[in-house]
């Protein structure tokens, strides 16, 4: 397919491929989902069960996890899929196209055990081989912000299922889908399957950060006088942040929506922010540490829960 430069890709997919299989209710785009009449907003735990979150702004992940759809309209893709590309008497896709990503193209584990075999991905679907010794293409999607999904397809039995969820992983998805092709192939439950992925599913929404669960210090050094640390820090890969001294404290803005996170001094120059997005569910804790040059002026801060792969480190603009 020849596009011309600045094509707007989210439009050309769902001209080139929901549309023609009848997916009316699918989107690529997150204001297409906040904008239905119809649709199941997100949800997390709050004090009294579950609460509406609809925090998510997946747009910038819309490729991995950020397409919103309906049951009919992901039954119209599996059949697509299953059928090598064809819907009906159209050809969507060749099969030659489609079979790379339905087939393994890389290892994602290595087995545990010599009788074990081991994980393989295709592009996009997990490729594993069902106790029966049929190929099984599946995947999960868990966003600790309100969304579980997941979807199996047996090719050999011209089989499949999708779960969507509106609410944290708790393997519940998954389960449906294990008991159901357990059902369909073998006629009972090998085992309880939510009492297996359950365990698996919990670390997903748990609190991260190095300070979760561990106690203030009670002889914390002082903080230098809160305007030494206000201003603007800037990140290559982040853009810029800004902390801000008022009387209630220090306060850091950073990001697309400059989202204000209230710092609370931990110990010297390092304070503490509560971020909640899909990355730090609700309880989470980043470390922000403020370094300074021998003269005693602030010139770095580090946030914790940016620094993951060493990109964290903001420095002071002039």
């Amino acid at each position: 397919v020849a596009v011309a430069a600045g094509t707007d890709w989210a439009s050309l997919s769902e001209e080139m491929i929901y549309e023609p299989l009848g997916m009316t209710s699918t989107s690529s785009r997150h204001a297409d989902y906040m904008a239905r009449v119809n649709r199941a907003a997100s949800h997390v735990p709050g004090a009294g069960g579950y609460v509406v979150s609809d925090r998510r702004q997946p747009d910038a992940q819309s490729p991995a996890g950020g397409v919103s759809s309906s049951v009919n309209d992901m039954a119209r893709w599996m059949a697509m899929v299953l059928d090598g590309g064809q819907v009906g008497a159209t050809r969507l896709l060749s099969a030659a196209a489609l079979s790379p990503a339905l087939s393994p193209q890389m290892i994602t584990g290595a087995p545990r055990d010599v009788s074990a075999r081991a994980g393989t991905y295709g592009f996009g679907f997990n490729v594993g081989t069902r106790p029966t010794g049929r190929v099984m293409l599946s995947h999960s999607g868990a966003f600790s912000l309100g969304a579980s999904t997941s979807i199996a397809m047996i090719p050999d039995l011209d089989l499949g299922i999708v779960v969507l969820t509106n609410a944290p992983p708790v393997g519940a998805a998954e389960a449906i889908t294990a008991s159901f092709l357990d059902r369909s192939e073998i006629g009972i439950d090998s085992r309880d399957w939510l009492d297996a992925y359950g365990p698996l599913m919990a670390a997903l929404s748990a609190p991260v950060g190095q300070l979760v669960g561990v106690e203030p210090p009670r002889d914390a050094a002082p903080a230098k006088p809160s305007d030494e640390y206000a201003g603007r820090y800037g990140n290559a890969y982040f853009g810029p942040a800004t902390v801000t001294a008022s009387d209630d404290g220090l306060s850091l803005r950073l990001g697309p929506a400059d989202g204000e996170l209230p710092m609370t001094h931990w110990d010297g120059n390092v304070f503490v922010v509560h971020p909640i997005s899909e990355n730090q569910p609700a309880g989470s804790i980043s470390r922000v540490a403020f370094f300074e040059d021998p003269s005693g002026n602030i010139v770095e801060m580090r946030i914790e829960h940016l620094n993951e792969n060493g990109l964290g480190s903001f420095l002071v603009l002039e």
